[in-house]
């Protein structure tokens, strides 16, 4: 069996929320995600691909990082992970 991480390219992750803490995608932050799941054995990073938020008060993925550029950065600053 394979185990991966999904990378965080939305803002706020997977929390519709206006109380939890919020933040925006940047590609040092996919890094250090990436950097880290390798590092403890991880086989692969999966991005999903967004190109539309949904509005509203939380502005839940409207703020998204490009998925094709951010993996391929990501695949040159690995050198197992898939």
């Amino acid at each position: 069996m394979k185990i991966g991480v999904f990378v965080p390219i939305g803002n706020n992750g997977w929390l519709i929320s206006t109380h939890a803490p919020q933040y925006m995608p940047t590609f040092e932050l996919n890094k250090a995600i990436v950097q880290k799941a390798e590092h403890y054995g991880f086989d692969f990073a999966l991005s999903m691909i967004k190109l539309r938020g949904f509005g509203g008060k939380t502005e839940f993925w409207d703020h998204n990082l490009e998925s094709f550029t951010l993996m391929a950065g990501l695949a040159a600053v690995t050198s197992r992970i898939q």
